[in-house]
């Protein structure tokens, strides 16, 4: 009876020490598991947001290139697109230029829309448009050639979004539409940035707007390719599903991972609280002017390289090894510390890299603004990407961000500035760095300064030249005191010169009187 007792004892101790180790495993591991959810999901709305500000900041400088010039013809405008290509080709499909064309212009338009091999503008605005929005150059040209001349004012979707942007002055998103390459296969948003009559500068009031419209950078985006890239930034473990406005209320869904929702689905966002419960995480993200909502779950991947199966194994292995109860504390304790462990140097490692980013950044900034010397960078057409605030006082401007896009054209004479220009296409062309090269600066007032310049080719992550970047130290004041130098030593010279000649004569005279005077008391025989 007595060792019933001690066996029941000691099987229901270690059963107790095995349920006692499985909670607080299993707490732990939720928790880690939580935090690793709860990063992943961040990462992809950074993905999200971080993809579509590249475009549209790609957009922007398409912009800048659109106003600087009377007319951009399409070589132009795929010789731009080459150069932003590799920062935003995922998932977009058509990076195009769009005319607002009046029933006033219409005919200006069709002259011009034939010179430049354009289809013409058609017979007017479709019904309920107060204009047309014809496509007049597009990129990739690939695939997309027969493209320009159609009207994106037809469909209601892309003409809303057309004129929150011209109406606002800045980027706005479609809803989902089908795209029209791929006879309308298929589905993606297109975002419109507006272009101006006025350059850079966005007028104050939405009439003023509307009359000084000129057109607006165009890129139309596939979802399906986009959705791909966010659930890869999720280590492909977090179902997404993204959904946007409905006309009818709700949420309508633009994009499903998995694919097996059907596309008129609607969402309810009162299941966003069960949805919470359930372990779904909803995150709400204003994108030019669309509110989405992210949808995100775990998939059985996230489980599966998890440590939620390690409860189970506590458990049964304490009920296996029920006489070692003190080794099963001692291992459900280290688990339990390991998974602290390991949820603390994960949110250490990424408080860490935060903090490092900042650190970089604020060195980089405090250099830019400190240094005395002139520092720069350049893309590949030597247009300013980031300067040194003494550059900026140098060509007498308060804020760096003044040069941003400008050149050396736009500073200095054609004298100085064509020279530049062309050791920098050189720099790109060749990889070939240039140091220590006094230039001599004229500036169009006809001031000259001098400066010691070195430049270098600018490489992505890949090696790939993308710009130049460099630094020019004023000599001026050396320069001239080396000029100054020089006509003092030759002026030395010829007063040395004149003061020989004059001893040389001195000492001609010295000789003839000295030698009279031996021959007048030479004796007489």
């Amino acid at each position: 009876m007595r060792r019933r007792t001690v066996l029941f004892l000691i099987l229901f101790a270690g059963l107790a020490v095995s349920a006692l180790a499985w909670w607080s495993v299993d707490r732990e591991a939720r928790r880690t598991e939580s935090v690793r959810f709860g990063n992943q999901c961040d990462r992809i709305a950074a993905a999200l947001n971080r993809r579509f500000e590249m475009t549209a900041e790609a957009m922007v400088g398409a912009r800048a290139l659109v106003t600087t010039k009377d007319r951009v013809d399409q070589a132009e405008w795929s010789a731009y697109f080459a150069t932003v290509e590799p920062f935003i080709r995922q998932g977009l499909a058509a990076f195009a230029y769009v005319e607002r064309v009046t029933p006033a212009r219409a005919e200006a338009f069709g002259r011009e829309a034939v010179a430049a091999g354009v289809k013409p503008a058609g017979t007017g605005p479709a019904p309920g448009r107060d204009a047309q929005h014809i496509m007049t150059m597009i990129a990739p040209l690939a695939g997309n050639a027969s493209l320009p001349g159609s009207d994106l004012a037809a469909e209601a979707n892309r003409y809303e979004a057309a004129r929150q942007a011209m109406l606002s002055g800045q980027p706005a998103l479609s809803r989902p539409v089908l795209l029209l390459l791929d006879q309308g296969r298929s589905r993606g948003v297109s975002l419109f940035v507006p272009v101006y009559r006025t350059g850079l500068t966005v007028p104050e009031s939405e009439a003023e707007r509307e009359n000084a419209l000129r057109g607006w950078v165009v890129a139309g985006m596939r979802l399906q390719p986009l959705g791909d890239e966010l659930t890869a930034a999720g280590d492909r473990q977090i179902d997404v599903q993204i959904f946007g406005e409905a006309e009818a209320g709700g949420r309508a869904l633009v994009f499903d991972a998995d694919r097996h929702l059907p596309e008129d689905y609607r969402y309810d966002v009162t299941a966003v609280n069960e949805d919470e419960a359930k372990g779904t995480r909803t995150i709400p993200l204003r994108v030019y002017g669309r509110d989405w909502l992210l949808r995100l779950t775990p998939r059985p991947e996230f489980a599966a390289a998890g440590t939620s199966r390690l409860a189970w194994v506590v458990f049964f292995s304490g009920l296996v090894v029920t006489g070692l109860s003190g080794g099963l504390f001692w291992s459900v304790g280290s688990a339990r510390v390991r998974a602290q462990v390991l949820a603390d140097q994960i949110t250490r490692e990424l408080r860490e890299t935060e903090a490092e980013l900042r650190r970089e950044r604020r060195l980089i900034d405090t250099f830019m603004q400190s240094v005395p010397d002139a520092v720069y960078f350049k893309d590949l057409q030597s247009r300013f990407l980031k300067v040194s605030r003494s550059l900026a006082r140098y060509l007498g401007k308060s804020n760096p961000e003044e040069l941003i896009g400008k050149t050396d054209f736009d500073f200095f004479s054609e004298e100085h500035a064509r020279p530049a220009y062309e050791d920098e296409q050189r720099i790109i062309r060749s990889g070939e760095p240039l140091i220590g090269l006094p230039e001599r600066e004229v500036f169009p007032d006809g001031r000259v300064e001098w400066s010691l310049t070195t430049k270098m080719p600018l490489r992505d992550e890949e090696g790939r030249i993308i710009g130049t970047f460099g630094t020019s130290k004023n000599i001026t004041a050396l320069h001239q005191a080396e000029e100054a130098r020089a006509a003092s030593e030759a002026q030395l010279h010829q007063i040395l010169a004149s003061a020989s000649c004059m001893l040389w004569q001195a000492r001609v005279v010295e000789n003839a009187a000295g030698a009279l005077d031996w021959f007048l008391f030479i004796p007489r025989s």
